[in-house]
């Protein structure tokens, strides 16, 4: 009788059976994991959290034996513009929000700048819904072909205090965006 389970398998053509230790990823892959970090400014701190938290699990060698985990935020990788498209910057520098394989869209009182994209000529209330409703539409393509679904979809919500001086408009824009 031949038994087979995952990690099992025959060893020689002759039949005869190695029990041996056969992972389900190779050993020697080293996978890059874009984690596209969006929001806006009133969440620079938590951002700077978002970055740390990935640059530690960078650090586990269970974590960086396989991946490299890699924090993408505007302010590391995008240059100043001048009277250039800010969102088209992001885009072109750092990574369109889609194409991560995992994004962190972080807010909290502010919502941020209204952004048009001449693409498409649709209009979003700011830069991080733009990259939510990126990456939303490339999730939903994904699953409607049948196919993992990517990028995986990380919202929070800060609950912390509103700040005295809160700007409501903004926080209006950041109410209708969970309803």
């Amino acid at each position: 009788m031949k038994v087979r389970a995952p990690n099992i398998r025959p060893f020689a053509p002759n039949g005869h059976f190695s029990l041996y230790y056969r992972p389900f990823f190779s050993l020697s892959s080293h996978e890059k994991i874009d984690i596209f970090i969006s929001s806006p400014g009133d969440v620079s701190r938590e951002r700077k959290i978002a970055q740390k938290v990935i640059a530690d699990l960078n650090k586990l060698p269970h974590i960086s034996s396989r991946f490299t985990l890699n924090a993408l935020v505007y302010e590391d990788t995008v240059p100043p513009g001048m009277g250039e498209n800010a969102q088209l910057m992001v885009d072109h520098y750092m990574m369109e929000a889609e194409k991560a394989d995992i994004l962190v869209c972080i807010l909290w009182s502010r919502m941020g700048t209204p952004v048009y994209d001449p693409t498409t000529g649709k209009s979003y209330p700011s830069g991080t819904a733009y990259e939510f409703s990126q990456a939303y539409e490339a999730y939903q393509k994904c699953l409607k072909a049948g196919i993992p679904p990517r990028p995986r979809m990380l919202l929070y919500r800060g609950k912390k205090r509103m700040p005295a001086a809160v700007d409501l408009v903004q926080l209006s824009r950041v109410n209708a965006f969970f309803e």
